[in-house]
């Protein structure tokens, strides 16, 4: 999740954060409505896990 707002993760204490960066957030989660939580959370852009990135096929 790119630009994640700064309060986000007290509103999802069930959520692990797996990675970070100054502009990205990696969540893990195994409730079911993750996704919708995150964007009533203030998320503006949540991604699928598994994304191969911008080339397809690359290492």
């Amino acid at each position: 999740m790119p630009f994640p707002p700064a309060d986000l993760l007290a509103s999802l204490p069930d959520a692990a954060v797996t990675s970070v960066s100054p502009i990205l957030l990696t969540l893990r989660s195994d409730t079911p409505d993750l996704t919708q939580r995150l964007y009533a959370a203030g998320a503006w852009l949540v991604l699928p896990a598994g994304l191969e990135g911008c080339i397809p096929g690359a290492p």
